[in-house]
């Protein structure tokens, strides 16, 4: 087990809110200071060297890693330590709090991975690296709180039930090299920062990758996401840091009942059709369900403006064929929570409407 070399320093954050630093040193000693000032107003020991800094946003309180694989809650406050917790043998590398600020994740340079609610003394539950077979560094909350993505250098990226504490592995390390993963900001998807500045974005679930993206910056150790989704800051191992406008990659538009809209990547291009479904056929097909409606009935067949596709919604799956030879193109969406009834190409034949 390991860790890089940039996570074993003291850290600091700034809270331009209240325009204080909160930093930590290679005494043991965490302390805070105003920005105008040299002095800090408080200092407390905690005989390690602080590693991780995560402040909690909806309490005066923050927490902090040390390198003895200690976890300290601290009340900015009062100025005191309300708990600690030695749950890992080696140093911290990243703690993580969900969005409700109600559970934290903690993991360390030993391996284990451990999730408790803000203020409880015992774990909800402990994953170890024999468990999960990998060197897990970094970790952090889906939108949701639902599902905590865990990653590490060189290691396999794994998906955490925060309930339950079941994981799956989405993206074994035999299928390429990953540094680390992130959510991206209220998605319930992710992205895998690899080797020579590739950053690969999946369906977190079946670990489909949907899009690629080549930085061209061979050093990129790092990235981060703007709040908005919109861009991405690649950071480099020689200290640079890149700012990309992230491409458009949302392809299908979901207008749902109570009118909300929605925009998903397109998944179903990129997954791997059974055997059974790529022998389908057009005329087998539409045989089959000519009970049911008329070849040229309207609402259930739409033919592309080039006339080259036909797209069909005959068993409630919103399929694309090739007309000419009849074989099955793709399966653009299947087993929903309704039926698709109808469809319809553009005009331009750009888009299609299921």
């Amino acid at each position: 087990m390991g860790s890089r070399n940039s996570t074993s320093f003291p850290q600091a954050i700034c809270d331009l809110k209240d325009k204080n630093i909160l930093s930590t040193d290679l005494s043991g000693k965490v302390r805070s200071q105003n920005i105008s000032s040299n002095i800090p107003e408080w200092e407390l020991d905690l005989n390690g060297t602080g590693l991780v800094i995560t402040p909690l946003s909806t309490k005066n309180c923050v927490l902090v890693g040390t390198n003895n694989g200690k976890v300290h809650l601290i009340n900015k406050s009062t100025k005191r330590i309300i708990s600690t917790y030695s749950d890992h043998l080696g140093p911290i590398s990243d703690i993580a709090i969900d969005n409700n600020q109600q559970i934290f994740a903690t993991c360390g340079t030993g391996g284990r991975i451990t999730l408790r609610k803000i203020g409880s003394e015992q774990p909800e539950w402990v994953l170890n690296p024999q468990d999960y077979k990998s060197d897990i560094e970094y970790v952090e909350f889906s939108h949701d709180s639902k599902t905590l993505l865990a990653s590490g250098l060189h290691a396999n990226v794994i998906t955490i039930d925060t309930k339950s504490g079941k994981f799956n592995t989405v993206w074994p390390i035999d299928k390429g090299l990953a540094l680390k993963a992130k959510w991206l900001p209220k998605k319930n998807y992710f992205s895998i920062l690899h080797p020579n500045g590739i950053l690969s974005f999946l369906e977190y679930k079946s670990g489909i990758i949907y899009k690629i993206i080549r930085s061209n910056l061979p050093s990129a150790c790092d990235f981060e996401f703007s709040k908005d989704g919109k861009r991405v800051l690649f950071i480099t191992e020689k200290g640079s840091c890149s700012l990309r406008e992230l491409p458009v990659a949302e392809s299908i538009l979901i207008i749902r009942p109570d009118g909300k809209v929605e925009q998903t990547p397109d998944f179903y291009f990129n997954v791997s059709k059974p055997k059974k479904e790529k022998s389908l056929e057009l005329e087998t097909f539409l045989l089959k369900y000519q009970d049911k409606v008329s070849f040229n009935e309207s609402g259930f067949l739409s033919n592309s403006p080039c006339n080259q596709q036909i797209a069909t919604t005959h068993d409630g799956a919103l399929r694309i064929w090739n007309k000419k030879y009849g074989f099955l193109l793709a399966t653009i969406a299947e087993k929903l929570s309704s039926d698709f009834q109808t469809c319809r190409f553009s005009k331009d034949g750009k888009s299609l409407i299921g």
